[in-house]
């Protein structure tokens, strides 16, 4: 049996390209007749697998809307798709945070779903998304977008239904007259996923954001839910997220400065060095592959111990934590490159290919500085506008915050290049894993900042993150507003040092050059949200 045999060759001999979204399909086995005009029977069954699920399992989820019920509403082909089954997109309203959904098409040339529970990037338009693969009795496999759309702002299911909740598809407005003005297009997808455009070689070389979710998630809520839906909304550090909710809102329902006993302080202290390594490790085997290489991610070797200090010097060091730290502290640049020379673990060898790029661009760090005044400064400005963890600035100017701006650094304006901003990284791990709690263990707080009103932070992977919440008057048992500032939105200020450094980059650089450098700056800056890159019109 050759290749083309394997598979159903239909009325066209396996050739799709004749049959079109809009062509109507007869199965010659049960006489059905499918009209794409009528959507796809599947989205039925998955808003009863929707139905069954909310009295199974969501029952327990904090954040429900009950005045919404599950409406399988805003389903559309992607135009283009071929096949028997296009792939169609759409975001159902549910009583939960709605998510886009993806039901894949069921020919060979269609859109690819990720196995349940696995990750892949699916293209809208022409923005790339990451989806969560799951799978249902009847429905088979699906996808879920890893955004979603805060249901809270709903009151009814007639605010939902009446252009409240947006269609998916994959065409601009102005490609096809079918699309209807609530359609959702993929810049509007991206607004609410939350996306970086970068435009290396313009004065403007970075575009884009996160919206404020925090608020409009948590406004009106009940104050002990804010630490498991901002853990649950921001699950990449979700720990973090977690303490720094609990310190806000513990110290806003005080009357006086919030204090925490040794115990609980030890307790964090150690749950905030658990995911800081581990988010750490997973950027090094997955995120600098792609990044710093070119290449595929890499999967963690050992995993059952991969905390184990023994781990750490074995695959990422190379040699004993101490010894590694010690010829850091002494010439960190020395250090790095002695390192990538001499050890074959996978973190050296990665740096050691990219060092060529990235250890040639240079750009003195702004490092943002946490102490109790300007912590003071920043509660203030945050609770001014509503608009500061966009673009936040520290006494007037954008500042950055990593690894390399830890506040007991003396060298951390020495870490002028992507690739030792990048070096300090594994620098952190090597502390970690020689169990170094003194002073540069990982630091939070919190400070009451007026009645009803508090400012948690941390240090965490990926720099300094705060949380502001401030209480309903008379009612401290619920939430009047809450915002988000994480490291992301200081390193990606569209005046900042990393904006500064990609505006100076030629996109007309040869030899896989412009890649590797752009690379190397998204490998040291570490973001937490998705990222294009856009060479159009540089």
């Amino acid at each position: 049996m050759d290749e083309r045999t394997k598979q159903f060759e239909g009325c066209h001999l396996g050739a799709s390209s004749p049959i079109a979204t809009h062509t109507c399909l007869e199965c010659k086995f049960c006489c059905w007749i499918h009209h794409p005009e009528q959507g796809d029977p599947r989205v039925a069954t998955l808003v009863a697998h929707l139905a069954t699920a909310a009295t199974s399992a969501m029952p327990d989820v904090p954040a429900v809307k009950l005045a919404l019920r599950i409406e399988g509403t805003g389903f559309e082909p992607v135009p283009g798709e071929t096949g028997a089954r296009c792939v169609w997109f759409g975001m159902p309203i549910t009583p939960w945070p709605m998510r886009p959904l993806s039901l894949p098409g069921a020919m060979q040339d269609s859109v690819e779903c990720p196995r349940p529970a696995g990750k892949a990037h699916l293209r809208v338009g022409d923005v790339d998304f990451k989806w969560l693969g799951a799978h249902a009795q009847d429905v088979r496999p699906y996808a879920r977008c890893s955004l979603f759309l805060p249901m809270l702002e709903f009151p009814r299911q007639k605010s939902a239904t009446s252009g409240g909740v947006p269609r998916v598809t994959s065409c601009a407005p102005a490609a096809a007259g079918r699309v209807r003005e609530r359609s959702m297009t993929a810049a509007m997808l991206a607004a609410l996923a939350a996306q970086y455009r970068l435009r290396p070689g313009r004065h403007d070389s970075i575009a884009g954001g996160r919206p404020p979710l925090a608020a409009a998630l948590l406004r009106g809520q009940p104050v002990a839910t804010a630490a498991a839906r901002l853990s649950a909304l921001f699950s990449l550090c979700g720990l973090a997220h977690r303490l720094c909710a609990e310190l806000a809102v513990g110290a806003a329902g005080a009357s006086v400065e919030h204090k925490r006993d040794d115990v609980t302080n030890a307790a964090h202290a150690a749950m905030l060095m658990r995911e800081t390594l581990a988010v750490h490790l997973r950027c090094m085997w997955t995120d600098w592959p792609v990044r710093l290489a070119a290449a595929a991610p890499h999967t963690l070797p050992d995993v059952e111990s991969v905390d184990s200090s023994d781990w750490l010097e074995r695959h990422v060091l190379g040699m004993p934590a101490q010894k590694w730290l010690a010829h850091w502290t002494d010439d960190p640049r020395g250090c790095l490159a002695a390192w990538c020379a001499r050890a074959a673990t996978f973190p050296a060898r990665l740096l050691a290919a990219c060092r060529a790029h990235a250890d040639t661009m240079r750009a003195t760090p702004r490092p943002l500085i946490i102490d109790e005044t300007r912590l003071s400064e920043l509660a203030v400005a945050i609770a001014e506008s509503p608009v500061f963890a966009h673009a936040p600035v520290q006494r007037g100017l954008p500042a950055e915050t990593g690894v390399w701006t830890r506040s007991d650094d003396p060298r951390a304006l020495e870490y002028d290049t992507p690739w030792l901003r990048i070096g300090a990284r594994v620098a952190e791990v090597a502390r970690l894993a020689a169990g170094d709690d003194g002073p540069s263990a990982l630091r939070f707080g919190a400070r009451t900042c007026a009645p009803g009103e508090a400012l948690g932070w941390c240090e965490m992977s990926r720099g300094v993150l705060l949380h502001w919440v401030r209480l309903a008057p008379g009612d401290a048992a619920r939430i009047e507003d809450y915002r988000v500032v994480a490291p992301t939105e200081w390193n990606f200020h569209g005046q900042g040092t990393l904006a500064q450094a990609l505006s100076r980059l030629d996109p007309a650089c040869g030899d896989g050059t412009f890649a590797a450098r752009v690379g190397a700056w998204m490998g040291a800056f570490d973001p937490c949200v998705a990222y294009v890159v856009d060479t159009d019109g540089a």
